[in-house]
């Protein structure tokens, strides 16, 4: 097993559980009175710096400078070699490589064989020339099957790279991390690494990354729908330029292909890639831009066309055809999930959604999609009343937001001065952790405790980060907590159970 996460064994950790669930609160309210009570796993919390979900793994930074991942394993997501694999009796022996069949894939090829951690396990260092370590990580981005992490100004990945998504100049696996490479390099990562990197963001398979003073932006892997943003379609192993934004959006073409490099988005202060699309916020006025898959309206331009290079998102409730006269400004944070986006703006930490709202993921009391921002109903609103509220009214949306992040088809908040935290759209699994399994179109609190007890209001979190379908938080005292679905182990808390409520991450 890999070297325990600091800060486990804590000589207060009983009480420190009190609040949170161990592992202890799942599915109990469903349970037989006739079936006798299972005996779960004692936790002794890990601790981190930051955390990040992907697709149905989970990665973290330690507060040993060391870095971490569990859950599936599919083609190394976890970056640990698989030697020290946790299994289950039914899916393998301890210790040897245990496979699994996960029924979220369909077909024979080999990512519906996964492996899996269900505690945290050390990300082992890169192999060969130039060997890479990940300690002092500043930054980690985990995506679907993959994950990168910033180290020393550098970039390393690993898990599947079948759309160049690793960066290292080829479209092979690595269960180890790897270089990515510089733009223009020719495969020689080592010796031509991407450096001066100040942000990550890793999306379905495609990564983008801020660079250097000017905080220039750059993409790697797949190109499909335009998601790198470079003028083009075609996915690329090692980073490009994203283009400076059109002016003349209306009168773009598919045929004017433009040099990104001569041309680059510069400038960027945060970047979000999303499943088939990437948004980011650049510019003095902190605007925003989105670019990709809009067949959803996730772009926020009022269209659901397409675009290979940056799009001006529109402003809040302005429907123009030329959102650049009308621009989204004062942007903090992205959010972006499978066809749906959020932002937090910086003066007030007001909420906006918009794409797609099949499940309620927009978060305006309404199941329509939305072309541009709406803004997300405040806390206490009925969406069961009879009296509908408009959240685009004064006084009913959500403010205060410090920080926001979207899963496939749900999105969380950690709101004002203590930090509560609030979630809204498709509930299955218990992603929201409301201690309950219904979707909600507007947002609702997110629990603690136990199902069968009054639950407290879960608070006190300095980094929400959510996953496909399960949820996790990062605590001010850096401890985490993750609840939702558990299929792969995704939620670090020693057993393969869906959460209701959060429980802590075990560092063994």
């Amino acid at each position: 097993m890999a070297a325990a996460v600091t800060g486990c064994g804590d000589d207060d950790s009983s009480a420190s559980n009190a609040n949170i669930a161990s592992a202890d609160a799942v599915n109990l309210a469903e349970r037989p009175a006739s079936e006798p009570e299972r005996v779960r796993p004692e936790i002794f919390p890990a601790t981190f710096k930051k955390i990040s979900a992907g697709f149905n793994h989970t990665c973290a930074l330690g507060t040993d400078s060391l870095t971490y991942c569990w859950g599936a394993d599919m083609q190394g997501s976890l970056g640990d070699t698989g030697n020290d694999r946790r299994c289950d009796k039914e899916d393998g022996e301890k210790g040897k490589k245990c496979r699994f069949r996960n029924p979220s894939f369909a077909g024979t090829d080999d990512m519906v064989f996964t492996s899996y951690s269900y505690i945290p396990v050390k990300v082992q260092p890169g192999e060969g020339p130039g060997t890479v370590s990940l300690d002092n990580a500043t930054d980690i981005s985990a995506g679907y099957a993959f994950t990168c992490a910033v180290s020393g100004g550098k970039v390393y990945c690993w898990g599947t790279g079948s759309s160049g998504q690793l960066g290292n100049g080829d479209t092979s696996s690595s269960d180890r991390p790897v270089t990515v490479c510089a733009p223009g390099s020719k495969g020689d990562c080592i010796h031509h690494p991407l450096t001066d990197v100040v942000q990550i963001s890793a999306g379905n398979s495609h990564v983008c990354a801020i660079v250097g003073a000017e905080r220039k932006l750059v993409c790697w892997g797949s190109g499909d729908n335009g998601r790198l943003g470079n003028s083009d379609e075609v996915s690329s192993p090692t980073p490009v330029y994203v283009c400076s934004p059109e002016t003349d959006e209306v009168n773009l073409t598919r045929s004017q292909k433009k040099d990104c490099e001569q041309s680059p988005l510069k400038d960027v202060s945060y970047v979000a890639a999303g499943n088939f699309y990437t948004c980011a916020v650049a510019g003095p006025n902190k605007q925003a831009y989105c670019w990709g898959d809009g067949s959803a309206m996730q772009l926020g331009n009022n269209e659901t066309e397409n675009t290979d290079i940056p799009f001006t998102v529109c402003k809040p409730g302005a429907f123009s055809k030329k959102c650049s006269d009308t621009p989204f400004e004062g942007v903090k944070k992205f959010a972006t999930g499978q066809s749906h986006t959020c932002a937090i703006t910086e003066k007030d930490g007001s909420v906006f959604c918009w794409g797609q709202n099949h499940y309620g993921q927009l978060g305006n009391n309404d199941f329509k999609p939305s072309q541009y921002p709406t803004p997300v109903c405040r806390l206490g609103v009925d969406s069961d009343s009879d009296d509908i509220v408009n959240c685009s009214e004064p006084g009913n949306s959500l403010k205060g937001a410090n920080d926001i992040s979207s899963g496939y088809v749900h999105a969380c908040v950690s709101l004002g001065s203590e930090k509560s935290v609030a979630c809204w759209g498709e509930s299955f699994y218990g992603r929201l952790g409301d201690n309950g399994t219904h979707n909600e179109i507007v947002p609702v609190r997110t629990k603690t405790g136990d199902q069968q007890s009054e639950s407290k209001n879960l608070d006190a979190v300095s980094q929400i980060s959510l996953g496909s379908n399960f949820s996790c938080a990062l605590h001010d005292d850096f401890k985490a907590s993750c609840w939702g679905n558990d299929y792969s182990g995704q939620l670090g808390n020693k057993e393969r159970i869906n959460l209701l409520i959060p429980g802590y991450v075990s560092a063994h």
